[in-house]
């Protein structure tokens, strides 16, 4: 497997030395466009160890985003920023597009320096939103949201991918409508939704080719051992042994999700840890069951046609038994059931038991639109 960097020229005009440590590297550095092509034009806030900017393609003309990785700390750190290169790079001809187009990539000073071009997508991100407009939103509207994000998670756990990194700030929102029917019904459904920020990402597959670059080994040998995403988007997993971390990695997004859909039907977060040491804490105690409890009945005294049933796959997704939880596919496809389909149960029993095993219910008379592509929990 080959290298998915190239080398490229560039243009600085500060020494190499004044590069380290810098507040803003465009001021310090000098750095304004690389191989004479992608200028690097205004900051955006955030990062932790890479800095991005948007950007102008001066060969094309187009609008870009350009993240540097300057003088990486550690082989971790250059395996992070080299994993999202090779993410972006896996998912280019997959549909639904929910990653940003890769355009460019590569080093400078052999490797000092990692640079990675992206498309700038047109969008909000899904925190943008939450603060913004979620109070104008009925339970509809919440719903779809949801539905969105559910059904975009799933499209990338489909080829075998984790996230691992989930929380509404790599959540951005196209300005397109979503599709959920076309014009057959094995037509793809197209959330129009993109996740942001792929260094955390996982797929177990690549860590078994014999061929595999020196990076995946790095990674492959710390995921499970190191905690380096966020605390929003990290399971209670994190705290156990790594064999069953390994174990239940495709249950590793659906703690996000979770949190997500709290978010979006209370406008609040369902947790509030100061540290990684507050949320070990509340694990150890088994506080963090008390607070679950709460947050599921912040969704039930909402007393709308579909509380119950939320509140139950809030249940099913923040469960911190990870063997336990649901698959985000499932989730995706109780927004289905309950925004396309229109169904409802008919009774709190029948609620418990769709949750259960979504996939597999039928109702009386049957499902009008459900097609393989849509359930299919990859």
């Amino acid at each position: 497997m080959n290298s998915v960097f190239s080398r490229g020229q560039h243009w600085l005009s500060k020494p190499l030395e004044a590069l380290i440590g810098s507040a803003d590297p465009i001021a310090r550095l000098g750095l304004r466009t690389i191989n004479k092509r992608f200028r690097l034009e205004s900051a955006i806030a955030g990062g932790k160890s890479s800095k991005t900017f948007f950007g102008k393609d001066l060969e094309q003309g187009d609008l870009v985003v350009i993240k540097l990785l300057m003088f990486p700390r550690s082989d971790l750190e250059s395996a992070l920023f080299q994993n999202e290169i090779h993410t972006l790079h896996h998912f280019d001809d997959i549909q639904p597009r929910i990653t940003p187009r890769i355009i460019a990539s590569g080093e400078l000073y052999e490797g000092d320096i990692m640079y990675l071009v992206t498309e700038k997508v047109e969008g909000r991100t899904l925190e943008r939103y939450l603060q913004d407009d979620l109070s104008f939103l009925n339970l509809n509207g919440k719903l779809e949201l949801f539905h969105r994000v559910a059904s975009c998670v799933a499209h990338c756990l489909g080829p075998g991918w984790n996230h691992r990194d989930l929380h509404p700030g790599n959540v951005l929102l196209l300005e397109q409508t979503p599709i959920w029917l076309g014009p057959s019904l094995y037509s793809q459904p197209d959330p129009k939704t993109v996740l942001l920020d792929w260094g955390q990402s996982y797929c177990d597959l690549f860590a078994r080719f014999d061929d595999a670059p020196p990076f995946i080994e790095t990674l492959h040998g710390c995921y499970f051992k190191s905690f380096t995403a966020s605390l929003y988007s990290s399971p209670p997993e994190i705290f156990s042994e790594p064999e069953y971390q390994h174990r239940t990695i495709g249950l590793y997004d659906s703690w996000s999700l979770g949190l997500i859909l709290h978010r979006i039907l209370t406008g609040k977060n369902c947790f509030e840890f100061r540290s990684l040491g507050d949320y070990a804490q509340s694990l150890a105690n088994k506080n963090i069951h008390t607070l679950i409890d709460s947050a599921a009945s912040q969704i039930l005294r909402q007393g709308n046609e579909h509380s119950f049933l939320l509140s139950q796959l809030f249940r099913r997704l923040a469960c911190v038994d990870a063997a336990q939880r649901l698959h985000a596919g499932s989730a995706a496809r109780v927004l289905w059931d309950l925004t396309i389909e229109g169904w409802r149960p008919a009774s709190e029993a029948e609620a418990i038991m769709y949750i259960a095993d979504p996939h597999s219910f039928v109702p009386e008379g049957g499902w009008k639109y459900s097609r393989l592509s849509e359930i299919d929990e990859g």
